[in-house]
């Protein structure tokens, strides 16, 4: 990865608690990875929109990462009902 660019969706607000979680994560990331890690906030659908539109859009090469929270990863663990995205 080192010298590539990292797209971190994150299904939420950019000014919510999980944006401050991973802006205070990127730099770590960074500085292990030798990446840069660029954010996209795609909030709506209580995290559904944004974690299906990374499901349908990151290719398996490691260069696309999703930010998640129980809000995402709950409902799909416990009631089938979730977006597009394995947790």
């Amino acid at each position: 990865m080192k010298g590539e660019t990292i797209s971190w969706m994150m299904p939420f607000s950019e000014g919510g608690g999980s944006g401050r979680w991973a802006r205070f994560i990127a730099p770590l990331l960074e500085k292990q990875l030798g990446a840069t890690i660029q954010f996209k906030f795609v909030p709506g659908g209580d995290s559904k929109t944004g974690a299906s539109l990374h499901a349908a859009r990151a290719k398996p090469n490691g260069a696309a990462i999703t930010g998640t929270s129980d809000s995402t990863q709950f409902p799909f663990e416990f009631e089938g009902n979730a977006p597009a995205v394995p947790c």
